[in-house]
């Protein structure tokens, strides 16, 4: 629980397949996440938020209900159903890893971050309710098909091409797209 009022962020959580002990807040920009980078669920990194709203809803200083958009890791941001953009490096550590032991439960880095090096670890009480409630929780099978859902090989199935005017972010970034429905 955090606090009304106090001044900082609440990070989107990152989820992955981890043993049993789970992630901590230190987990979060650690090289562990670098390397599962494409076998994470996250919130795209150049996503576009309202921020004014989400600061509004915030400043009631009441319970609030928090709702994250959580994607592949390989995914730089999207219109959801028209246009995905995506990073091609991280797309290749999608896949499963060869040889890699079987089993695998889901878990969560998350936290909040305020002035002075306060930090509130809310990575435990996330894990324990995916643990209890999610479907992916202990089915690496399923985990695995959930992270190939926006590969480009994946989009091209659904009816998405590369965006002919899209003008990448940086070298390694593809966007495809699909006229809206």
């Amino acid at each position: 629980m955090v606090p009304a009022r106090l001044e900082g962020n609440l990070l989107a959580p990152r989820l992955a397949l981890g043993g049993p002990e789970g992630f901590t807040a230190r987990d979060y920009f650690s090289t562990l996440f670098y390397r599962l980078e494409g076998r994470v669920l996250t919130q795209p990194v150049f996503q576009a938020i309202d921020s004014a709203a989400e600061r509004a809803r915030l400043a009631t200083g009441g319970p609030v209900h928090l709702a994250y958009r959580l994607y592949p890791g390989y995914v730089r941001r999207l219109e959801p159903g028209t246009q995905v953009c995506v990073d091609t490096a991280a797309v290749s550590r999608a896949r499963p890893p060869q040889n890699a032991p079987s089993g695998g439960e889901l878990a969560a880095s998350w936290f909040f971050a305020g002035p002075g090096a306060l930090t509130v670890d809310l990575s435990e009480s996330l894990t324990a309710t995916l643990r209890a409630q999610s479907r992916w929780a202990h089915n690496p099978a399923a985990w695995d098909s959930l992270l190939q859902r926006l590969t480009p090989t994946a989009l091209a199935a659904a009816g998405f091409s590369l965006c002919g005017s899209a003008v990448p972010a940086w070298s390694g970034e593809q966007c495809w797209c699909r006229d809206a429905w």
